[in-house]
Formats: structure tokens, C-alpha cells, sequence
């Protein structure tokens, strides 16, 4: 079935582009190459999550999530506002300090 999407796709590109790129052949090797350097990259980005998630949780009234299938946090920091907050920021101070 591959074999058979594989050109009809490749085709729609260059029908849409009017050319045919390196970038579709870079595609089609990455697709139908050695995937070895793949799972290399996955265990360098799960190292790279770990030490990043370890280091953050290291800081008092961050909260940090573990995500699984990205390298992306998002962590939780409200007790930092509560804390400005008490110390007289407003509201739309916040709100700026969040946008900066």
C-alpha cells in the first residue's frame, strides 16, 4: 500500500509546488532508511527531558509535570503570584509579568 501512496503523494506536492524538491527526497530516504539514528534521538531528548524535569522540580513552589511523548514543560508557578500578590502587585501586573 506504501508503495503505491508513496508517488501518488509526491506527485500531489510537486503538483501543488510546480517542483520537485530535495526536501521529498530527503523525506522518502528518512522514510525508507535506517531508523537506528532515530531511537538514538529519542533516548538523547528523554536524557535531556530528565535532567530538565529533575532541575526544575529542584525549585521551591514550581510545580513540574513529566511529559511522555514531548520535551515540552509546562510548569505550574502560581504560588510565585499568590506570593506577588501579597506583596501588592495587581492583578494586571501579573498579567504583564506573564506576557513578558
Amino acid at each position: 500500500m506504501e508503495e503505491i501512496l508513496l508517488p501518488i503523494v509526491i506527485s500531489a506536492c510537486n503538483t501543488l509546488q510546480r517542483q520537485y524538491t530535495s526536501s521529498h527526497k530527503a523525506a522518502e530516504t528518512a522514510w525508507n532508511g535506517p531508523q537506528e539514528c532515530v531511537e538514538e534521538m529519542r533516548q538523547a531528548f528523554h536524557r535531556r527531558r530528565d535532567l530538565l524535569v529533575s532541575l526544575m522540580r529542584e525549585i521551591p513552589g514550581l510545580e513540574v509535570n513529566n511529559p511522555e511523548g514531548a520535551f515540552y514543560l509546562f510548569p505550574k508557578c502560581s504560588s510565585f503570584f499568590e506570593r506577588l500578590m501579597v506583596k501588592g502587585l495587581s492583578t494586571t501586573q501579573l498579567t504583564l509579568l506573564c506576557i513578558f
